[in-house]
């Protein structure tokens, strides 16, 4: 580490799909619209059901049950028959999240969203306990001198002191360099190398950095050096979404209501065609 060396803070939100969803029945009831009925999950155990049927989050009573991240639906509902499953709303998740990004924003150098639940940020003056504050959730902030060590001291809520950060990492699982891969497609394929990094003996992110960082590359490929980089206290590129000013939208108003499917697809087709277009005059483009 050099004096120039930026450290970055984490701001990470636990469970964010559960306080998304309490955001929005916050919302509704306070503008007086109708919201799905879901039981609250302060009290009741209630899981969100993410992408290939698994539990995306858990709320306290439903891990008291044995119900915990990753695992099947149906395996959670086995173990807590009480358990109520709401279907996750990715939309949800990265619209509520736009509001701590902008509460983050009056404190942190250009915050940056890793994902739904994860911003991070330069960090430069205010404390922790400040952040954490401003948020408006519910949240644990850490600070180390990369971007994986930031994630994980925010799981623990500590500052790691400057230069220890290659310390702090060596001892975690292998498993949780996941929590610092951005996009679903680099984690689909970051779980296959680390599938056979644990064939082959490799257990800890200390294992991984302790290799020479061409024979993974060689092994792996570029996601093998990003995982290397990551698990070694480096601090590679990572993803910034870029935000707009002001939310993007677009509405068409069918006057008499339409019938058919195609007249609706065809409606629909010429909103999201000015979307495009209002994303593209912000730089902007769709990725799905």
């Amino acid at each position: 580490m050099t004096p120039s060396t930026p450290r970055l803070v984490a701001v990470w939100v636990p469970d964010w799909p559960l306080v998304a969803l309490a955001f929005e029945a916050y919302e509704c009831r306070r503008l007086g619209v109708p919201w799905e009925i879901a039981p609250d999950p302060a009290l009741s155990p209630v899981a969100i059901i993410g992408g290939r049927g698994v539990v995306a989050a858990a709320s306290a009573p439903a891990r008291a049950s044995g119900v915990a991240t990753g695992m099947s639906g149906r395996v959670a509902r086995a173990l807590c028959p009480a358990l109520a499953t709401i279907p996750s709303r990715p939309d949800r998740e990265v619209r509520g999240f736009e509001a701590v990004m902008e509460a983050l924003g009056t404190l942190l150098a250009d915050p940056f969203v890793a994902r739904p639940g994860l911003a991070l940020s330069i960090a430069h003056g205010p404390a922790a306990g400040a952040v954490a504050e401003a948020a408006g959730a519910e949240c644990q902030v850490g600070i180390a001198d990369s971007m994986l060590g930031a994630v994980l001291a925010a799981r623990k809520g500590v500052i790691v002191p400057p230069g220890e950060t290659f310390e702090f990492l060596s001892s975690w699982p292998l498993e949780v360099i996941l929590a610092a891969v951005p996009t679903p497609r680099l984690r689909q394929e970051a779980r296959r190398v680390l599938e056979t990094c644990v064939r082959l003996g490799l257990y800890s992110l200390g294992d991984l950095a302790a290799l020479p960082a061409r024979d993974v590359v060689a092994r792996f490929g570029s996601t093998g050096a990003l995982l290397h980089e990551l698990a070694s206290g480096a601090s590679p590129q990572v993803l910034r979404m870029k935000r707009p000013k002001i939310d993007l939208a677009v509405e068409k108003s069918l006057d008499p209501p339409v019938s058919r499917t195609d007249a609706a697809a065809f409606a629909a087709r010429a909103a999201a065609e000015e979307l495009s277009a209002r994303l593209m005059a912000c730089g902007l483009a769709a990725g799905r």
